[in-house]
Order: structure tokens, then C-alpha cells, then sequence
């Protein structure tokens, strides 16, 4: 599953969502702390994060979710690499954190999962409302 881990990164931008309750952590990432764990360990570039995670297309259908599959999601912290990238949020969250954030699934899909183009079920102006649950925070040493 490390592989997965060139799926996420990002740059930092800060300030006013366009969705409510949410904070632009990035330019075109929607950040909602849904719960903070003050005593988790601060995911830091190179950790080995593991993560339950959910996401689905503008809140309606699922197309991921670890729950169901019963394998979390493990990714190597690292920077961002492209605007709209997912690390941002990795890197502001602690084990035992939980956040919900937005993204445009077309950024997602070209960039993260690397994909050619966006699956024909995605429109342009569609986004993808993640549920990410930092369940184990590692070093590599």
C-alpha cells in the first residue's frame, strides 16, 4: 500500500472556504477537523501514516472505503507536489485525528491516482468528499 502514498501531497494557501464550515487549507482542499486528539503524535514528512478512509462523489456515491474492505490505508508522508493535493492534510493531523475534506475529483483522479482522465461517471465540476480517520502515526527509524 505504500505505493498509494504517491496519491497525496500539497502546498499551503490558508483562509476562506466556499463550503461551509470548512477551511481552504490549500488551494482547492476543503479541511473540517471532525475531531483532534491533543496527546496524538504529529504526523511529520517521511512517518508512515495509517488511516481509515472514505470518499465519495459530491456526498452521494461511495467509491472507497476501508471499512468495507477491512485494509486501512497506509502512506508515507511526504510534500506536495501538485495544488489541490492531499498531504496538506495529512501533515496538520495527529493519530487519533479526524477530518472531512473537498476536493475537485477531476485534481484527484489526473493527479493523485494518477490517472490518464477522470472515470466517465466524473463531471468537471464534480468533487469528492473524503472521511479520514489517523488511525497510527510511525516513524521509519
Amino acid at each position: 500500500m505504500l505505493a498509494i502514498g504517491a496519491m497525496f501531497s500539497c502546498g499551503n494557501k490558508g483562509g476562506a472556504s466556499s463550503y461551509p464550515g470548512y477551511e481552504e487549507i490549500a488551494n482547492g482542499v476543503h479541511y473540517k477537523a471532525v475531531s483532534e486528539n491533543a496527546a496524538g503524535r504529529a504526523v511529520a514528512i517521511g512517518d508512515i501514516m495509517t488511516m481509515n478512509m472514505s470518499y465519495s462523489v459530491n456526498n452521494d456515491s461511495v467509491i472507497f472505503d476501508t471499512q468495507q474492505s477491512g485494509q486501512p490505508v497506509q502512506v508515507r508522508a511526504d510534500s506536495g507536489t501538485y495544488e489541490g493535493d492531499l498531504m496538506d492534510v495529512f501533515i496538520r493531523m495527529k493519530e487519533g485525528d479526524s477530518a472531512s475534506v473537498i476536493v475537485n475529483a477531476n485534481t484527484f483522479f489526473i493527479n493523485a491516482a494518477q490517472m490518464a482522465k477522470s472515470p466517465d461517471f466524473i463531471d468537471s465540476a464534480d468533487v469528492l468528499y473524503f472521511s479520514i480517520g489517523m488511525s497510527k502515526v510511525q516513524s521509519m527509524e
